[in-house]
């Protein structure tokens, strides 16, 4: 069976449990403030567990099965202003150690009919203006995983062989973004995400050396995503909030506590501006 064929297999399940058309795919990370991101508006539908949906289930992904065996992601169905969603909940990082699996999500959600993917995550700052609890959109990334996950054979069925990445997150979805935080009053900072593996804090070297490389903040994982869903032909809007702001010498700290307090406020406006967003693709 083709990656294709396992796919829409596994689309086939989905359709015959969800009562709603995927129109959009979210991904967000599982655990912590990140629970926080999703509005009043949101109508969940049925989670799934992805164990049902690999293509001879667990043991058949090999490397990208964690030692414990347990899988760091959910599907959900449900509603945002009308509009069929699936949502990953992803355990940050996860694009690292189980990118083959990121990959087949959003194949699968495009399949499935989703044209635009929003990611939701926690960043932490690079430069000294970007403040915990503030909410960033992000204009483009550098993938710091050292692989892509296109690498190998390619079926036109999911996209060219060489897609383009020059405009990798939508400019339209952008806009809009920016035009729903203006209505709310309150500032959404654009940036460059520098995306790594995750699994170990970066060193003060790692941080100024992606600094100067034109980062503005670092996140785990997600760029694999990003890449396929441009691959699908899908757009692609990133949104965080700077859950750690940078380390000044010199300046007042800020607490565990404190940082957050001002992680949580900062999810629950990603969360407006996210419904704000639905209702207007």
């Amino acid at each position: 069976m083709t990656a294709y064929e396992q796919i829409e297999a596994a689309a086939a399940l989905l359709r015959s449990r969800w009562p709603h058309p995927v129109e959009l795919l979210i991904v967000v990370e599982s655990g912590g403030p990140t629970t926080t991101v999703f509005p009043g508006g949101f109508r969940q539908g049925e989670v799934v567990l992805i164990d049902e949906l690999l293509p001879g289930g667990p043991e058949g992904w090999g490397r990208d099965i964690p030692s414990d065996g347990e899988l760091p992601v959910r599907l959900r169905s449900g509603e945002i202003a009308g509009r069929g969603v699936m949502i990953v909940n992803s355990a940050p990082g996860f694009s690292g150690s189980l990118s083959s699996l990121g990959t087949f999500l959003v194949r699968l959600a495009r399949v499935l009919g989703a044209e635009t993917m929003i990611i939701a995550a926690a960043v932490r700052g690079l430069e000294p203006k970007w403040l915990a609890g503030e909410v960033v959109l992000v204009r483009d990334h550098i993938n710091l995983f050292g692989t892509n996950p296109l690498i190998g054979p390619n079926d036109e069925r999911f996209g060219p062989r060489f897609p383009d990445m020059t405009i990798a997150y939508d400019e339209g979805l952008r806009r809009l973004a920016m035009d729903v935080a203006g209505t709310a009053e309150f500032t959404l900072r654009e940036g460059v995400r520098a995306v790594t593996a995750g699994g170990i804090p970066e060193t003060p070297a790692e941080r100024q050396m992606w600094r100067m490389a034109g980062a503005d903040f670092l996140a785990e994982g997600f760029a694999p995503y990003t890449i396929v869903a441009g691959h699908c032909g899908m757009r692609v809007l990133g949104l965080g909030v700077v859950t750690a702001a940078p380390v000044i010498v010199g300046s007042p700290s800020v607490s565990p506590s404190e940082a957050e307090y001002a992680s949580r406020a900062g999810f629950e406006r990603l969360g407006e501006v996210l419904e704000a967003v639905v209702h207007q693709l």
